[in-house]
Formats: C-alpha cells, structure tokens, sequence
C-alpha cells in the first residue's frame, strides 16, 4: 500500500483567458541518509527540502544542530523499520551543548524520532510545536527545555538521568 505522508504537494496556477487553472503535481519526498549521503546531521538538515526525511543510520555522532524554515523528519532507522534496537544504537552526543534546537519556523508535523541523545546542555530546545517520539534522553541539564509558545506531542520518549528537569516548562 502506498504511504501518502510521504509525498509533497506542488500546486502551479496558470491564467490564460480569464480562466485559472490549478494543475497540482505530487512529488516523493527526499529521504537524505546520515552518513552515506551527507557526513554530518547539519548537513543533511541543511540539504533537506519542505517534507524530507534526514535519517541517521546507526553510530555514535558529536553534534549540535538548529532545524529551521522546513518541516521534516529526523529519525533513526526505527523510523522506517519500527525496530527499536535502533534508538539505543543511534546516538547523538552534545558534548555539553544543546543537542537539537527547533526554530519556530518549522511546521507541527516536524518530529524527531527514534534516537538517545546524550550530554547535552538541553536535549531537545523546540521552539515551535513539533513531535518527539521514541528516544532516550540522559545525562542533559534539561531533557526537553519547551519555551513559550513551544508544544506538540512527547509520547514514548525515556527521559532518565537529567541533571534539572525530564520537561522544561517554563513559561
């Protein structure tokens, strides 16, 4: 059966006569592998297009990054195979530093999944309502830091061994 989610929507108007005419054309959405395609997560990040998919094959990766102006998926391969061997086995380390910061720029269907994220100042710094499903999140000052107007869904996610809070709320 196919899978609709991942298909991007491309709607052109034409006017010719006084008559506009929509034509709509789907388009599959990008899947950008991490490493084979891109080195680094910012780089994939930064080649993905409005809908893609940056998913992180298993490894351990020293990173911080910003998601920004597009929605997408950030995943390992758990979210292709729904193994959830791969969280555990796809690691991002931050070495102190926020992990993944979200810009309020993204659109709500922006979800990252299926990851351990680790040693962070902050785990994940959404700015924006996203989803967060299926990771670990340990040894972060805050698991998951929500700022004002931040929100979405956080539904299976491990959160242990924080420093502060599991989930930042304030504001």
């Amino acid at each position: 059966m196919f899978d609709w989610r991942y298909m991007k929507k491309v709607s052109n108007l034409f006017c010719a006569f006084g008559v506009v005419m929509v034509f709509t054309t789907f388009v599959m959405a990008e899947v950008i592998h991490v490493p084979s395609d891109y080195a680094t997560i910012r780089a994939g990040i930064a080649a993905a297009a409005e809908g893609d998919t940056v998913l992180l094959a298993p490894g351990e990766y020293q990173e911080n990054f910003t998601i920004e102006s597009k929605t997408m998926v950030l995943g390992s391969w758990f979210v292709t195979t729904q193994d959830t061997s791969y969280i555990a086995r796809t690691i991002i380390d931050g070495g102190g530093q926020t992990i993944i910061t979200v810009r309020s720029t993204v659109g709500a269907a922006t979800t990252i999944a299926g990851l351990t994220l680790r040693n962070g100042r902050n785990g994940i710094a959404p700015n924006a309502k996203i989803r967060i499903l299926h990771n670990r999140i340990s040894g972060c000052e805050d698991a998951i830091d929500y700022s004002k107007g931040s929100g979405g869904l956080c539904r299976y996610n491990i959160i242990e061994h924080n420093r502060g809070e599991g989930l930042d709320l304030d504001e």
